[in-house]
C-alpha cells in the first residue's frame, strides 16, 4: 500500500475476518478472539505521542492467534536479536497470546504490565489496563528465526515476544511499555523496504491518499522488487503512466541522472581497460542466466529473456530506461 490509512483498513478487515457476529452460534476459539494490548506510560504527556517517537512501539495494538505481524524492535529480552534473524521488520504469525495468572509474577519481572486475563466492562468493551492487562508474552512463528530452539518439543521457529520498554526519542522523561508488534497483512511500500517476499506481493493504489504516489522517487522501485519473480507480482488500480513519468521533473531525479550517466561511462571504460567488449560482456551474462534458469526452473532461457539481458547491458539502455527505473532506489 502507499499509505498507512490503506494498510490500516486492510489489516483491520483481516483481523476481524474470523470474528463471529453476536447472532452467530459458534464455539469460541483462539482465532476468533481479538485482544487489545494497551501500552503503559510513565507520564501522561507520553500517551498521545506517535509510535515513531518510541521506535514504532504503538500506543495500543490488537492481536489474535493467526494474525500476521511484524516485529518493531531489534532488541528482545534485552538481547540484540538481529544475528538471530529477528529485527525491526521481521514478519511472522501469532501462535499464542499468554497472560500471567492473577497475582503471579510476570516472566519479564515487570509488575507494571499487570496480571490476569482480558475482561469486558459493563458496556461489553475491553479498554484500559484494568480490563486489558498486557500479555506476559506473545508466541510468534518467525520463519526467518535462526536462533536456538526455545520451546522443547515445539517448532524451533516459535519465539516468545515479551513486552518492552522504550524511551521517547524526543523526551527522555517519557517511556512506553508495550507489545513490540504490529499487524502486517498489509504494509506500506516504505515499510516493506528491505523485505524479500517469496510468497509474492499485491501492490495496490486503491484508495490511496497520497497525491500522485507513483511520482515519488523510489516508491515504485521498492514496491516492484519485493517479490522474487514477476510471476508473483499483482497490481491493483495502477495510476496512469504520466504519474510515473512525472518523477523526471524532481531535482533528486535530475541529480541521479547525471550520476548514473557518469557511472555508466566509467563502467564501460573499465571493461575496455580489461579488454572486455560489450558483446563479450552481454554473452557472459546471457550464459549465466541460462545456467540459473536451468538449475532453478529446469528449462531453457527464452529468447525474450536473453534479449532483456542484451537490452539491459547495451549502450542504449540509459536512454531507454532512465525515466522509469534508474532512481527508484
Amino acid at each position: 500500500m502507499t499509505d498507512n490509512a490503506q494498510a490500516g483498513r486492510i489489516n483491520g478487515q483481516r483481523l476481524a475476518s474470523t470474528i463471529p457476529l453476536k447472532s452467530e452460534p459458534v464455539r469460541t476459539s483462539a482465532c476468533s478472539v481479538v485482544v487489545r494490548c494497551e501500552s503503559i506510560h510513565n507520564n501522561p504527556r507520553a500517551v498521545n505521542r506517535r509510535a515513531s517517537d518510541f521506535r514504532n512501539l504503538r500506543k495500543a495494538c490488537h492481536l489474535r492467534v493467526g494474525a500476521r505481524v511484524m516485529l518493531a524492535l531489534n532488541h528482545i529480552w534485552k538481547v540484540p536479536t538481529v544475528p538471530l534473524g529477528l529485527m525491526n521488520g521481521a514478519r511472522g504469525v501469532v501462535v499464542a497470546i499468554c497472560y500471567a495468572p492473577m497475582q503471579s509474577q510476570r516472566v519479564d519481572g515487570e509488575a507494571v504490565g499487570g496480571t490476569g486475563w482480558p475482561a469486558r466492562d459493563i458496556r461489553g468493551m475491553a479498554r484500559g489496563i484494568d480490563n486489558c492487562p498486557l500479555p506476559d508474552f506473545v508466541v510468534v512463528h518467525f520463519p526467518a528465526y535462526k536462533g536456538p530452539q526455545i520451546f522443547p518439543g515445539l517448532p524451533s521457529t516459535w519465539v516468545p515476544i515479551p513486552c518492552c520498554e522504550v524511551r521517547s526519542q524526543t523526551s527522555q522523561s517519557c517511556t512506553r511499555y508495550g507489545v513490540p508488534l504490529k499487524l502486517a497483512w498489509a504494509l506500506t511500500i516504505h515499510k516493506s523496504q528491505g523485505i524479500t517476499a517469496p510468497e509474492g506481493t499485491l501492490i495496490s493504489f486503491e484508495g490511496s491518499r497520497m497525491p500522485r504516489a507513483a511520482s515519488k522517487p523510489g516508491l515504485a522501485f521498492v514496491g516492484w522488487t519485493r517479490a522474487t519473480t514477476w510471476e508473483k507480482v499483482v497490481f491493483q488500480k495502477l495510476p496512469p503512466i504520466e504519474d510515473f513519468l512525472a518523477v523526471r521533473m524532481q531535482p533528486d531525479f535530475k541529480a541521479r541522472t547525471v550520476f548514473e550517466a557518469e557511472a555508466d561511462k566509467l563502467h564501460d571504460e573499465l571493461l575496455l581497460r580489461y579488454g572486455i567488449t560489450e558483446s563479450v560482456h552481454i554473452a557472459d551474462h546471457q550464459e549465466h542466466l541460462k545456467r540459473v534458469i536451468k538449475a532453478r526452473d529446469g528449462r531453457a532461457a527464452s529468447e525474450a529473456e536473453l534479449d532483456d539481458i542484451a537490452s539491459m547491458l547495451g549502450t542504449q539502455l540509459w536512454n531507454l530506461t532512465v525515466a522509469l527505473v534508474c532512481v527508484f532506489e
